[in-house]
């Protein structure tokens, strides 16, 4: 059997089931803030209003029985009027000012900066943690080659046009200096801030726009396929120059939810950081990128063609978009607080990013943003490494797959680690189980037969029903979660389906009833252990689960624990728990039925990817309105057709539609959800003890790419 070693597997779930009892400890240890309204319901999800919607107060929660530090964020100034006159910087670039090798700050940052007031004190430069180096924030990683979540959602900035503020309620602008809708809602105007520079000092334009639309997005050999960001109904949204600091996205339809589509981190307009590695991001540094495209390039094609074998790249586009990766290479201007120091490529083990001089962030008393001057990331090839460093007080800021298991370790360390434990309950929904629709759908497929199972509502209803969520929840994440299916989990999200689809009937625990499914499709004839036997002949009925053990939720042996509970319904289950490489390569041979991942959205408009999760071939044609790909089956074709229509619907019609999806996808059981309020990704922070203007709670979701949206660029150290 492909699995996790079975002697590791018993040790492990005894140590964890252990957990569970300590409920008195952590209740005692958690954060605690005065309860100023109705807590949410113990053991639902804290959710964030999509898209601008209002939420209720953001005071204390509850994440189960657990009581939770206080939702807080920094603020973005937009009254020009309240601006700083003068600005100050890092003692670092003072002095290269005076030498003569950087201009003045006020002309680094230009005349629209952006104005943060700190969430509890204006900083001051340097510092560092009792046992760290001078003037930096020490973090880990646990992979090699682009881990890119772990830049990008804690130092871009963030970096795209529009942003929210820290409670997910309101768009902003952020690099862009304003935007405007259209009255028709098919034009959005978006002004850039004047004077605002790249990170090698070349002025940010709409020429960088340009050269993103027409020579990077339009150009097939960079981008194969059009991004879900830049349609509409089947139809191609367009970019429109109006001047060097003006352009517009221009929709062939009416597109309310434009700007909130341009905010997203998840969708492709997610910012240069993230997405500037496969060609989109809506911007791209013109003036130093053109050297590598066969239009601009000295020397032309043939130039590009020896540059990328030189570097041994299988081809010039491969080579352009390395280039224009902003954690692989050091020489790419950057639009973020920090940038990567020479020679430290994420294949290193250890790599490090330097305050950008051309940071157009500042704080309300005009000094220049970041504070801390230096990230420095070091590889762990294994979760148990990473979370060890993290109890021992080796990193500064921690913030992603810090594992659930430890939490109370975690706890009992704060004092002798010197350090803070904050929990953020996750937005984005769920952990559980992301369904593979099946790559390969001919017949001569030899798990055909498993396949097509996986396309039928009754066997995936049975497989949820053949769940015990509370046994998960107390074993894995010690009582904090809630039971329940993939969809939104409590009423404070405008998307909420109701009761019955979040937490009752296929979400129940029900191994009688999902007997009689599996008996209801034909599936009677058993072998001698009990396990159900195919239709064609080839033994008994295998599900193949895959998931990664590098860190987080314990994957793999929640894989044990559904491996034992499925047997009951007579279902076998392999379990692969592999580190995070060789996670990436099997999943994208697509050679599994299920993973354990996150899973579900709360906001389905803006992360669908997370909601849908189908393979390749629907997911290209329902990007391509049926031109590529293959057809879905009806039940998820109704799915895709309900969405469409809710994407381009106004607010209040598109909060309707999405209650009926996700009712919809819920009775079908489209994903299997396990756990809500989901922490095992991001959701247990810490930060040292002397690190000033950490949040007590901050929101957890993809879509804001969050712990950016709290701008690390403003901790410093007391």
């Amino acid at each position: 059997m492909a699995g996790i070693d079975d002697a590791r597997s018993r040790r492990d779930f005894l140590k964890l089931t252990g957990y569970a009892t300590t409920g008195a400890l952590l209740a005692a240890c958690l954060p605690s803030t005065p309860t100023a309204s109705s807590p949410t319901p113990a053991g639902t999800s804290a959710t964030a209003a999509p898209s601008g919607a209002a939420t209720g107060s953001p005071a204390a929660r509850t994440l189960g029985k657990y009581q939770l530090g206080k939702l807080e964020g920094p603020r973005v100034i937009s009254d020009a009027t309240k601006f700083p006159k003068t600005f100050k910087e890092a003692p670092a670039f003072a002095s290269l000012v005076q030498q003569g090798k950087l201009p003045p700050v006020a002309d680094r940052i230009g005349q629209d900066p952006i104005v943060v007031q700190p969430l509890r004190a204006v900083g001051k430069y340097g510092g560092k943690s009792n046992n760290g180096p001078e003037d930096t924030i020490r973090r880990g990683f646990n992979y090699l080659g682009g881990d890119v979540n772990n830049f990008v959602r804690f130092g871009s900035g963030p970096d795209t046009f529009i942003t929210w503020d820290w409670d997910w309620k309101a768009l902003r602008p952020n690099i862009a200096r304003s935007f405007e809708m259209s009255a028709d809602q098919k034009t959005l105007t978006i002004n850039l801030r004047r004077g605002m520079r790249w990170s090698n000092g070349d002025p940010v334009t709409t020429e960088d726009v340009r050269f993103w639309y027409e020579d990077i997005y339009q150009n097939p050999g960079i981008v194969s396929s059009p991004a879900s960001a830049m349609r509409i109904n089947g139809k191609d949204l367009a970019i429109k120059i109006v001047d060097p600091t003006t352009f517009q996205i221009v929709s062939p339809d009416p597109h309310p939810f434009l700007p909130s589509i341009v905010a997203s981190a998840i969708l492709e307009f997610g910012g240069f950081s993230y997405f500037g590695n496969i060609g989109y991001g809506l911007i791209s540094p013109s003036k130093y990128m053109k050297q590598f495209h066969p239009k601009y390039a000295s020397g032309g094609q043939a130039a590009v063609d020896k540059m990328a074998a030189d570097a041994k790249f299988p081809g010039w586009a491969a080579f352009f978009l390395n280039q224009n990766t902003v954690y692989n290479n050091a020489d790419l201007p950057s639009l973020s607080p920090w940038v990567l120091r020479k020679g430290s490529e994420s294949n290193k083990q250890v790599w490090a990013m330097d305050r950008n001089p051309y940071s157009v962030w500042v704080d309300v008393e005009g000094n220049q943003l970041p504070y801390i001057g230096t990230l420095q990331w070091t590889y762990a090839d294994s979760s148990d490494v990473m979370n060890l460093r993290a109890i021992a007080g080796e990193y500064d800021v921690a913030d992603r797959f810090i594992d659930m298991a430890k939490l109370p370790l975690l706890i009992d360390g704060q004092s002798k680690g010197d350090y803070k434990l904050q929990i953020d309950p996750g937005e984005d929904n769920n952990l559980g189980l992301r369904m593979n629709w099946g790559w390969q759908t001919a017949k001569s497929d030899p798990d055909y037969e498993v396949f097509e199972l996986l396309r039928t509502a009754d066997f995936r209803r049975a497989l949820s029903l053949g769940l015990d969520r509370n046994q998960f929840n107390e074993a894995f994440f010690l009582g904090t979660g809630s039971a329940g299916s993939f969809v939104p989990q409590h009423d404070s999200n405008p998307y909420y389906p109701g009761d019955e689809a979040a937490h009752g009937k296929w979400a129940l625990y029900d191994p009688a009833q999902a007997n009689k499914l599996l008996d209801g499709l034909g599936y009677t004839q058993k072998d001698a252990q009990g396990y159900r036997l195919r239709k064609d002949g080839k033994g008994r009925i295998i599900l193949q689960y895959l998931c990664s053990i590098a860190g987080g939720a314990d994957l793999a042996n929640m894989g044990e624990m559904m491996k034992t509970q499925w047997a009951k319904i007579g279902l076998d289950t392999n379990v692969s728990g592999v580190q995070t490489a060789l996670f990436i390569q099997k999943r994208a041979t697509a050679d599994y039925h299920f993973i354990g991942f996150s899973i579900g959205s709360a906001e389905l408009f803006l992360a669908p990817d997370f909601a849908f999760l189908t393979s390749q071939p629907y997911t290209d044609w329902f990007r391509s309105n049926g031109a590529k790909g293959t057809e879905p089956f009806k039940e998820l074709k109704d799915l895709m057709a309900l969405w469409t229509k809710g994407f381009t619907s106004a607010d209040a019609d598109r909060v309707q539609i999405g209650k009926q999806w996700f009712a919809q996808a819920a009775d079908i059981v489209l994903q299997i959800g396990i756990i809500g309020a989901d922490i095992s990704s991001y959701g247990l922070r810490l930060s040292k003890s002397n690190v000033e203007n950490v949040p007590g709670r901050a929101i957890s979701t993809g879509v804001t790419a969050s712990p950016v949206d709290v701008l690390p660029q403003h901790y410093f150290y007391k």
